[in-house]
């Protein structure tokens, strides 16, 4: 089961105290509500390895173009209610992947295509834009890579040893979500590693988080399908 822990830093960075899911201020401000009409937002990610270029469609109608492996669509409006959406091969009429989904009004969407690219499927999630407290940001964490099994994920300042510390996010499993967690704004650095162990699969590097950032943070790879591991960050208050 997913358990969250809190981390102190003891550096020059600010601690990162309490981190768990957080509450923003101020109301939610979707850039893409179209004035209140009854619309939502989506976008597309192809996290499938070794898979080609995917087109994207919605009621039959394409709404993202060519979207390579570890890359993303921007958001795009599109009209409430439950369309059936489609991956195909970029150029083609070739269904690698589909489903149902819902679309709120004024609400944020990502809808991903997931799993090696023999057995494609998705995974649909709703992208919470709310700004968080002032001098904040919050980062979800997407598990998405299917050469991985169920991971722990670190967060801390950058070069931090992560020997005797507890995971940010710990036994995160493949497909699942660690919610958004909220942090002040500062550089951190992300590592995730096989559950239980601290061998480091997926680094992060040095990540700046500004004040007011909402992020999506994935995992992606499979090595055993000669596609290796590595993150994608993606904004989701625009």
């Amino acid at each position: 089961m997913r358990r969250l822990a809190s981390i102190a830093f003891a550096l020059a960075l600010p601690a990162l105290a309490a981190l768990a899911p957080g509450c923003g201020g101020g109301g939610p401000t979707s850039l893409l509500s179209q004035g209140g009409k009854d619309y939502g937002a989506i976008r597309f990610i192809n996290a499938s390895p070794n898979a080609p270029g995917l087109d994207a469609y919605l009621r039959g109608n394409e709404y993202a173009h060519d979207i390579v492996y570890a890359q993303a669509s921007e958001y795009v409006p599109v009209k409430t209610g439950q369309p059936y959406a489609e991956f195909k091969v970029t150029g083609t009429d070739q269904t690698v992947a589909e489903a149902g989904i819902g679309i709120a009004k004024k609400g944020n969407f990502t809808l991903i295509a997931v799993n090696p690219a023999s057995e494609m499927g998705t995974l649909f999630v709703s992208d919470d834009y709310e700004a968080p407290a002032k001098g904040n940001a919050r980062l979800r964490l997407l598990h998405v890579a299917p050469g991985a099994g169920t991971v722990d994920v670190y967060i801390t300042a950058p070069g931090a040893s992560i020997a005797g510390i507890e995971p940010t996010v710990a036994d995160l499993a493949y497909l699942g979500s660690s919610g958004y967690l909220e942090a002040p704004a500062a550089t951190y650095q992300l590592r995730i590693c096989p559950a239980g162990t601290k061998t480091v699969a997926i680094d992060s590097g040095p990540v700046a988080v500004a004040a007011g950032q909402v992020l999506s943070g994935l995992a992606l790879g499979d090595p055993q399908r000669g596609v290796p591991f590595s993150a994608l960050v993606l904004q989701d208050r625009i």
